[in-house]
């Protein structure tokens, strides 16, 4: 998946944030990763969450993170999910899974996922 996103040309995270800092640069044509994957892929904000830092560094990079949670208690909606909440469930167990398999690639549930043409569901 990483070297289909590299080859079509898509910016990676890190050529993305060159493109928004303050002083804008041009992307340096940087590869896909599957660190940079799984983090986008297990980000709230593709079911419409979104988290705030609950503890930072003396930098001010996030540690620790927490789900933004209404008055109810229950995570509260900031956008439109992209991803149904329950194929994004499904993900993080497929993810967490191949996790806990020392020495097998961590994009291998993601890749025979997406590489399904047929019109199945993923893990089905």
């Amino acid at each position: 998946m990483c070297r289909d996103l590299t080859a079509r040309r898509v910016l990676s995270p890190w050529d993305y944030a060159r493109t928004k800092q303050k002083t804008a640069k041009e992307p340096t044509g940087a590869a896909w990763d599957a660190s940079g994957l799984r983090r986008i892929l297990t980000n709230v904000s593709l079911i419409g969450q979104t988290t705030h830092a609950t503890e930072r560094d003396e930098n001010g990079k996030a540690l620790k993170t927490e789900i933004v949670r209404g008055e109810d208690g229950k995570p509260l909606q900031v956008a439109v999910p992209i991803v149904a909440p329950a194929d994004f469930r499904r993900l993080q167990e497929l993810l967490a899974a191949q996790r806990a398999k020392p020495g097998m690639s961590r994009a291998v549930p993601v890749a025979s996922c997406t590489e399904d043409r047929s019109g199945g569901r993923c893990g089905a």
